[in-house]
């Protein structure tokens, strides 16, 4: 189903290209690390953060691609797999918090940021105003 003017909420409007410029800038700092700031950090505890990056920037070129299609459930499938990806982040940040090399709110951010995926995809399939 299209994603139009009409079909969407003006939220919706806002959020899923805020949501795809967070995605893409999120996965450009981390896949570049300018100046080299984050190598080694307990933020990224199984994987360097260029890994991490990486995946956002393929969630990124999803949500960009039904961005630019107007494609409801594009943006459906992207929202999914940019909120695993946030879950497993999270996860490997309580796991290396128990083990005691991170904090342990380092994961809530990015499971809110989930929850925010959630209910936008929630928002989508359940349609139009």
């Amino acid at each position: 189903m299209q994603l139009t003017r009409q079909t969407a909420r003006p939220a919706t409007r806002l959020r899923l290209p805020a949501l795809t410029g967070f995605t893409a800038w999120i996965g450009v700092l981390y896949t570049t690390d300018p100046g080299g700031r984050l190598n080694g950090l307990p933020s990224f505890p199984f994987y360097p953060s260029h890994i991490w990056g990486i995946g956002f920037l393929v969630v990124a070129a999803m949500l960009t691609t039904a961005l630019l299609l107007h494609h409801r459930g594009w943006f459906v499938a992207a929202l999914a797999v940019l909120m695993v990806w946030l879950i497993v982040w999270a996860g490997s940040l309580i796991a290396d918090s128990i083990a005691g090399t991170a904090t342990f709110t380092g994961w809530s951010f990015l499971a809110l940021i989930a929850l925010f995926c959630y209910a936008e995809m929630v928002d989508l399939l359940e349609g139009a105003p």
